[in-house]
């Protein structure tokens, strides 16, 4: 931003990225860059299922992993073990939302509105803990 307004102020063109043609350090143009970005076909998103879904993770992953030029191979097994994890980590975060609307709407415990809030992003730090250890981003 500070770039482009310098550039403004000087009197120079600055053609958005989004338009032009111009490459990232990765060597990628803005909309290749964009699509890698793109949310994946799953969670909330999700339109398919079963094999379906998984075939259509398994081929989405493999084009986005080709644009960013990975030579890693992406197999249908790790698909199926992330999507396994993804799905249980949504569940835990929906039964934890869940606990704090029921408390928020049927007032089970005795604590002030701070309290139930700190209590319940707590709850949902620990999980992401939990999912950047099971991810191995974390020990």
């Amino acid at each position: 931003a500070a770039v482009r307004q310098s550039r403004l102020a000087a009197g120079r063109e600055d053609r958005a990225e989004e338009a032009g043609t111009s490459m990232n350090a990765d060597g990628l143009g803005w909309q290749q860059y964009a699509s890698l970005q793109a949310p994946l076909n799953f969670g909330f998103m999700e339109t398919s299922s079963g094999d379906d879904a998984l075939g259509e993770m398994t081929g989405d992953l493999r084009r986005r992993a080709e644009a960013w030029g990975a030579h890693d191979e992406i197999s249908e097994e790790g698909v199926r073990a992330a999507m396994g994890m993804l799905r249980r980590h949504k569940d835990e975060l929906l039964q934890l939302h869940r606990q704090m609307y029921m408390d928020v709407l049927l007032d089970l415990t005795d604590l002030s509105p701070m309290e139930k809030e700190m209590g319940h992003w707590q709850l949902l730090q620990e999980q992401m803990a939990k999912l950047r250890c099971d991810m191995g981003w974390e020990e």
